[in-house]
């Protein structure tokens, strides 16, 4: 006989009326009615049968999702690029990482950009960045930081000034970067133009992170970003 017992740290979790399992089938789920800072935490999911156990770990962690690029990839200017993006936090961003470079190849550029603290799940933010080269293609990645640290970066976005193309140039992947904040060491001339955030009438959900695997991998687990609850 099949049992599963859901943890957090050493201490199994009792069912309450915020939180619950369920099980449909061969999947097992734990349910957060209403998540609160205080669930963001580990979580343990141990299946035991006849012929051993098996553990995995799952975060649940209030970070910002990665932001989205939605600015076009052509500029019609010259010597300047609007950027604009947008990211799903759970709780107030405080401010965004921005990285930049021109490609084939140059050392990236680090701005700290302030947000405006809106209480919101879906933030905004327009950036220029001026006195860029004319017909050149760049790549920018951005990050953004809430009460739980920095969110992952987003994916490298391809941009260009007027008679660039951004189609001729090779993406390279950007790795997470620690240390203390650079608010814009950079001889290029940053202006930001407009900021703002848009809110989204919605329920504010964190989203969940895999953990490490502990144990030989006989179980499947799944963890979902757009709903609260944990899957093994």
């Amino acid at each position: 006989m099949l049992q599963v017992v859901w943890s957090r740290g050493k201490h199994p979790i009792s069912a309450s009326q915020r939180i619950s399992r369920k099980v449909i089938g061969s999947r097992h789920s734990l349910l957060f009615q209403k998540v609160i800072a205080h669930d963001l935490t580990t979580y343990s999911c141990t299946a035991t049968n006849a012929l051993g156990s098996d553990q995995r770990t799952v975060l649940l962690t209030g970070v910002a999702r990665e932001a989205v690029f939605k600015s076009d990839v052509s500029s019609a200017e010259e010597d300047s690029f609007t950027l604009i993006w947008e990211v799903e936090s759970y709780t107030t961003i405080i401010n965004f990482k921005l990285e930049f470079r021109k490609v084939n190849p140059s050392n990236w550029t680090e701005l700290v950009i302030p947000a405006d603290g809106a209480s919101a799940l879906v933030h905004s933010k327009r950036f220029t960045l001026r006195g860029l080269s004319r017909a050149s293609t760049y790549e920018a990645v951005v990050r953004s930081r809430n009460e739980y640290g920095w969110s992952p970066p987003s994916e490298v976005f391809p941009f260009n000034t007027k008679g660039g193309s951004a189609e001729q140039m090779d993406t390279t992947e950007v790795t997470s970067q620690s240390g203390d904040d650079v608010e814009g060491e950079s001889g290029v001339d940053v202006e930001q133009v407009e900021e703002k955030a848009a809110i989204q009438s919605a329920i504010p959900r964190p989203h969940w992170t895999q953990g490490e695997h502990v144990a030989p991998k006989r179980l499947r687990f799944y963890h979902r970003r757009e709903a609260d609850r944990v899957f093994c």
